[in-house]
C-alpha cells in the first residue's frame, strides 16, 4: 500500500508539473489498448513550440493475481515517464499533427511482478516459483502518428521500446517441499541466493537485471486550455 501511495503521489506531481499552458492546447490522454487489459495509462501533453511538445505519462497495473502455470501470480507495477516529442510537420499555434518521434525517460516507481517462465536459447524450461519487488529506471525512443478528430479530440497511435534497469528482491511464490514432505521454503520467503553469473561469498538477496520491453498504444485525447 505504501508503494502504491508513493507511486500515485509521484504521478500527480509529474502531471501537475507539465499542466500549465505553454503553446497551443494541452491534451489529456488515455491509452485505449492498455485500458482493455485493465491497465491505467494516462498522460498529459503540452506543446512548447511549433514542432516540440513535452509530455508526462503514468502507467499503473493493479493486477495482484494472474493465473499462469497453475498459480496466481502478481503483475502489479507502475512507472512515471517524461517525453520530449518532435513533430515532422510544423504548426503555427495550431494543433500538432502527423508523424512524430520522441525520447522517453522515467522511473519504475514500484514493482511486484512474477516472471512466469524461464527460457534458455529460446526454449521453454519451466514455470518460475518466484516474484520480485523493486524499482528501476527506463529510457527509450518512440515513433507515432497523430490525427485531429475535431476541435477537442485527437487520436494518437505509437510504438517504441524502453530499456529497463531494475533492482529488486525475489520471493518464493509458493511453498517448496523436500523429499520427505517437509517445507524447505515458504511462500513469500525472501530468496537469499538469486540466480547470478557470479555468486557473492555472503548471501545477498538484492539483485538486478536489464532488458528491453515494448511500448505501444492508441491514445484518445481531449484538448483543453
Amino acid at each position: 500500500m505504501k508503494s502504491t501511495n508513493r507511486f500515485l503521489l509521484a504521478a500527480v506531481w509529474v502531471l501537475l508539473f507539465f499542466a500549465p499552458r505553454a503553446y497551443g492546447q494541452t491534451e489529456v490522454k488515455l491509452n485505449g489498448v492498455y485500458a482493455l487489459g485493465g491497465v491505467i495509462d494516462l498522460s498529459v501533453e503540452v506543446p512548447i513550440s511549433s514542432r516540440l511538445s513535452l509530455a508526462s505519462e503514468f502507467l499503473y497495473s493493479p493486477w495482484e493475481s494472474v493465473k499462469l502455470g497453475g498459480h496466481s501470480r502478481p503483475e502489479k507495477f507502475g512507472y512515471v515517464l517524461g517525453e520530449l516529442r518532435w513533430y515532422f510537420k510544423k504548426t503555427d499555434r495550431d494543433h500538432h499533427r502527423g508523424w512524430w518521434v520522441s525520447g522517453d525517460a522515467g522511473a519504475l516507481v514500484m514493482m511486484k511482478m512474477s516472471r512466469p517462465y524461464y527460457f534458455e536459447r529460446g526454449k521453454f524450461i519451466h514455470w518460475a516459483n518466484k516474484y520480485e519487488r523493486g524499482t528501476g529506471f527506463l529510457i527509450g525512443p518512440s515513433v507515432g502518428y497523430k490525427w485531429i478528430l475535431g476541435e477537442h479530440f485527437t487520436l494518437d497511435a505509437y510504438v517504441g521500446g524502453l530499456f529497463v534497469v531494475g533492482w529488486y528482491n525475489g520471493y518464493f511464490l509458493y511453498d517448496v517441499y523436500g523429499p520427505g514432505g517437509e517445507i524447505v521454503h515458504r511462500k513469500d520467503e525472501i530468496i537469499m541466493k538469486p540466480h547470478r553469473p557470479n555468486q557473492p561469498e555472503i548471501d545477498d538477496p538484492w539483485n538486478g537485471s536489464s532488458n528491453w520491453i515494448p511500448r505501444f498504444g492508441v491514445n484518445v485525447a481531449y484538448k483543453f486550455l
